[in-house]
């Protein structure tokens, strides 16, 4: 999916979208997080049982 597909389907501006994933949004907030969740069609829950934040949590602790 394009960006620009996403930031659509989610009803955002493209430039938010880019700035989250090229790393240049220091603090993106949950309800960023879950409008983008709702473009792609996945619940939070899901979001956050990836396994890339099984791994975060590890090396956090």
């Amino acid at each position: 999916m394009k960006i620009s597909q996403l930031a659509y389907d989610a009803g955002m501006p493209p430039s938010t979208l880019k700035n989250i994933m090229n790393g240049n949004s220091n603090n993106t907030g949950i309800v960023t997080i879950k409008i983008i969740c709702d473009g792609l069609g996945v619940s939070l829950d899901d979001f956050f049982r990836c396994a890339l934040f099984k791994k975060l949590d590890e090396e956090i602790v």
